[in-house]
């Protein structure tokens, strides 16, 4: 059975209505400002693409969604191992006792496998790697898929422009404005912490051989 998708109520629910006063952000502040800014909105289908990433990033409600949900798979998988690990340990009493010494020290094996596995399952399913506000791999895959369509790189200035106009079209500015440099900390620290993520997200995008400018 498919997972549920969070769904918001009220003025800041993600609508088409939200997507156009996103865009027209776009268009009044940042379309004679920012030169990427300026390329999207020439595609009106990628605009809105852009609209409906921004919007999933900016709604605090989507992370906690992806972290309850990580969360609840960590904690089934950890029962697993603990489970298995508790089957292994009887099963190697029982060869024991039937002086069957090669087949208990392979179960050994195993369960120190799953052990090590059950100690660092904590970390394999946390969150805070992801980013402690938001889970920043949403604005990294919607990078990503800027620049595979527009064929170059996309600067932290430019994402910058994106997230507080999508904050502002949500309603929700923070007190002070989202900084090209806070982004680059935060993709940058994402990336370090999360290599088999960025792997996984380099998939869905044809690779670009143009030098990032930040």
């Amino acid at each position: 059975m498919a997972r549920k998708q969070p769904t918001k109520h009220g003025k800041n629910a993600r609508t088409p209505r939200w997507d156009d006063y996103f865009i027209d952000i776009l268009k009044r502040d940042y379309n004679k400002l920012d030169g990427v800014i300026a390329a999207i909105l020439k595609n009106e289908q990628l605009a809105r693409m852009c609209a409906v990433k921004i919007s999933t990033y900016v709604d605090k409600g989507v992370s906690d969604w992806l972290y309850k949900g990580r969360k609840s798979r960590g904690a089934k998988h950890k029962k697993s191992l603990e489970i298995a690990i508790a089957g292994i340990n009887k099963a190697i009493i029982l060869y024991r006792d039937r002086g069957r010494q090669k087949e208990a020290l392979y179960l050994s094996s195993l369960a120190v496998e799953l052990s090590g596995e059950l100690g660092r399952s904590k970390e394999a399913f946390g969150t805070k790697r992801h980013g402690r506000d938001r889970a920043h791999f949403i604005l990294y895959d919607c990078k990503l898929f800027l620049e595979s369509v527009l064929g170059h790189r996309i600067t932290y200035s430019t994402l910058a422009n994106l997230v507080n106009a999508g904050f502002e079209a949500d309603r929700n500015p923070p007190k002070d404005p989202v900084t090209e440099e806070q982004l680059r900390k935060n993709l940058e620290a994402f990336q370090d912490r999360n290599p088999t993520a960025v792997a996984l997200a380099a998939r869905n995008y044809p690779p670009s051989t143009i030098a990032e400018t930040k």
